[in-house]
């Protein structure tokens, strides 16, 4: 938790110390990144493929989908839904709702949504960053429960179409715990 509240922090002072538009930044993006997991105690290693499209001037269109590997079962989550952003004097203020489905290898589904808040900014012209405060409601299984998550989102431009990503994910709920982060490529259309 104090990791995250440090990653939180260190955000926030970038996104008022950003020298940099936020017309600059794009929501027409596709990612792919192999993904470790940490759930509950156990842990596990796969891929997350995630992309965004915009839709408008301020509106954008967001999918996701995971598959990793834990204890001998392979967990798939899917997440698609909306965003809406809105330049707030350099950065951009983010608001998020998607809807959310998993299976994993032994028959067990479910499904919830997840809203967040939070903001993105770019630090210069190659490297900006996303953090992201949420909430989500979830059934799977015979658990259930509405959990807190913290997002934190960087990207590394090497030009305008490629970039390498870092994102790091904690939440919390009263049924379980997980935490995750990925390393990939993005490629910007």
């Amino acid at each position: 938790m104090k990791q995250t509240l440090v990653l939180l922090g260190a955000l926030t002072g970038a996104l008022f110390a950003a020298p940099v538009l936020a017309a600059d930044l794009s929501y027409n993006y596709g990612n792919i990144a192999y993904l470790s997991e940490s759930n509950s105690g156990n842990t596990g290693n796969g891929v997350t493929v995630d992309g965004s499209a915009a839709v408008g001037t301020n509106v954008n269109v967001l999918a996701s989908y995971n598959s990793v590997a834990i204890n001998n079962i392979t967990i798939n989550p899917l997440t698609f839904g909306v965003g809406y952003h809105m330049d707030l004097g350099g950065w951009d203020g983010l608001a998020q709702a998607r809807y959310w489905s998993v299976s994993n290898s032994i028959g067990v589904s479910g499904s919830g949504y997840i809203v967040s808040i939070g903001g993105r900014v770019a630090l210069n012209d190659n490297f900006e960053l996303q953090g992201l405060v949420g909430t989500d409601s979830m059934k799977v299984g015979s658990l259930t429960g509405t959990g807190t998550r913290f997002e934190v989102n960087g990207v590394y431009h090497f030009n305008q179409q490629w970039g390498a990503s870092l994102n790091y994910l904690d939440e919390s709920n009263p049924q379980y715990k997980y935490s995750m982060w990925s390393v990939g490529a993005r490629y910007n259309f």
